[in-house]
């Protein structure tokens, strides 16, 4: 068989560092392999199958900041690159280096840091990947992130979410993958703290993502057929982003792409909006024109098979009326469907849904970014959202009221103490560090708020169920239970609040109803 470098350095791993292939190996191994027990530590996952030599690739960029293994290669023989000979000694050093790295690369708590920022992207499984080198390169990117420059872990995971939705988008490390990777890496050799690397990588990613490529060439990306190209994978990442349903349901994308929801059929499939057979009696029979990028949408096979072959104009009227108008309006726009799509030409209708769909993908990723340079904004919301997200700030002020009414009336001055031992050490800790952040933008003389005001939801609800507090609320809560549930279907709708997403419209109908629920049992009209 014809061998590559990273043959040849495995080869030299097995004379120089055995137990260092063998955990390479052992660890590519557990990566496709389910834990025998929930709970346990395990790189499984369902993003990528990562062999031996790819993980090296990682330990060795990270290690040595190198993308071309002939050059690592000869680095790790121990050849000195000013005389050109091999030094036993000098090979005992760079293996040591590797060492390092390699146990960086194979972290449990790093490589599942990574995975939550490509989670953060909208990617939920390998069949959103559309290259493995952008994937693992983007680890090395994380590692270097991490150890080297110190970037906090919010930042240090939308970051990368953005560098992988990049350079997966720009196929950046798709055919000379070892030169752009060795680029990139003499970018950031030199760095040691965080805003430096922050701006080498957005400037990378400004570089690669200018105004004329979302104006132009993707667009002009969706004139082809297929599924799985770069473009159009990323436009389903932006919609898992965005959370966007799927279309003609109110199941969310995101949930139904899930790689835990194994079945014979998938969940959902993609449709021609303007169906094959149809077109063909149209006279529309060429592969690049029926298949074409724009011409698909996912959609529940149910709905898919209900379909047929009909034309748009027919099968729309009969889903139309399933939606109330502003759910209508926002699944057409996260699904790139210009207005009135059923009744324009076929080939109208694919340049204006390339552009919107180039769109799609570019709100996606600006939600990426933080709040205020491109995100959805709370003024964005559809008018259902809006209506609800006002219900939710009086549910929970309400919550905090009577926490604090019963807090204070039973232990007054020992009130917080109390609830510190309630929820625990550790959550206090976060309690108190927002109150003293907040304390230290405006003054602390002037900062009179109750660590209540920084205890999350969710702990409100440990607050009330406590054992001496619980009898207080007996008369509206018969049962513990009812309010856990009431506040579990608030905090999904108010988290993406917070965080300025969209909402499914299932979501947002349970949230909406059990604000009111909650509302009438505290007698609050």
């Amino acid at each position: 068989m014809k061998l590559n470098q990273a043959d040849f350095i495995l080869t030299l791993l097995s004379v120089a560092w055995d137990q260092g292939r063998r955990d390479l190996e052992a660890f590519a191994r557990a990566c496709t392999v389910p834990p025998r027990s929930a709970g346990s530590a395990s790189p499984y996952n369902h993003f990528i199958r990562p062999s031996a030599d790819q993980l090296l690739r990682v330990a060795i960029a990270i290690g040595f900041h190198r993308g071309k293994l002939r050059a690592a290669y000869q680095v790790l023989r121990g050849k000195d690159p000013d005389t050109g000979r091999t030094s036993l000694d000098l090979r005992k050093v760079q293996f040591a280096r590797l060492e390092e790295a390699q146990s960086k690369v194979l972290n449990l708590t790093h490589w599942h840091g990574f995975m939550a920022s490509l989670l953060g992207a909208g990617v939920r499984g390998a069949s959103l990947v559309s290259s493995e080198g952008s994937l693992l390169f983007s680890y090395a990117f994380y590692l270097i992130g991490k150890i080297q420059c110190g970037v906090d872990d919010r930042t240090l995971k939308r970051l990368i979410g953005r560098w992988f939705f990049a350079t997966s988008l720009t196929g950046r490390y798709t055919g000379s993958s070892e030169t752009a990777l060795e680029s990139d890496l003499a970018r950031v050799k030199d760095l040691t703290s965080p805003k430096p690397y922050v701006e080498t990588l957005e400037g990378l990613i400004a570089a690669m993502l200018p105004d004329g490529y979302w104006e132009v060439n993707l667009p002009a990306a969706f004139e082809t057929s297929g599924s799985s190209t770069p473009a159009m994978l990323a436009y389903l990442a932006a919609q898992n982003r965005l959370g966007a349903p799927v279309l003609f349901s109110d199941l969310r994308i995101s949930d139904l792409l899930d790689p835990a929801l194994a079945t014979k059929r998938k969940t959902i499939e993609q449709h021609h909006l303007f169906p094959k057979k149809w077109l063909e009696r149209q006279g529309i029979t060429e592969p690049k024109r029926t298949n074409q990028a724009a011409n698909l949408a996912m959609v529940e096979w149910v709905d898919n098979s209900d379909m047929s072959d009909s034309p748009p104009a027919e099968y729309l009227s009969g889903l139309r009326a399933k939606f109330s108008d502003a759910a209508w309006e926002r699944m057409s726009a996260l699904h790139a469907l210009p207005a009135g799509w059923e009744a324009m030409e076929y080939d109208d209708f694919l340049a204006a849904r390339r552009t919107l769909m180039a769109r799609v993908i570019r709100q996606g990723f600006a939600a990426l970014s933080s709040p205020g340079d491109g995100a959805v904004t709370l003024a964005e919301g559809t008018p259902d959202e809006q209506k609800v997200w006002a219900l939710i700030p009086k549910a929970e002020l309400r919550l905090r009221e009577i926490v604090s009414k019963a807090y204070l009336g039973k232990w007054e001055d020992t009130a917080e103490a109390r609830m510190r031992t309630v929820l625990g050490d550790k959550s206090w800790e976060t309690v108190e560090r927002n109150r003293q952040k907040d304390a230290r933008k405006i003054g602390a003389a002037l900062n009179q708020a109750s660590a209540l005001d920084y205890v999350y939801l969710r702990q409100l609800v440990d607050l009330l169920v406590a054992n001496d507090v619980s009898e207080t609320f007996k008369s509206a809560f018969k049962e513990k239970q009812r309010l856990v549930g009431l506040v579990d279907s608030i905090t999904p709708v108010r988290n993406d609040l917070a965080h300025f997403r969209s909402v499914a419209p299932l979501e947002l109908d349970r949230c909406r109803i059990a604000c009111m629920d909650l509302l009438n049992l505290l007698q609050i009209q």
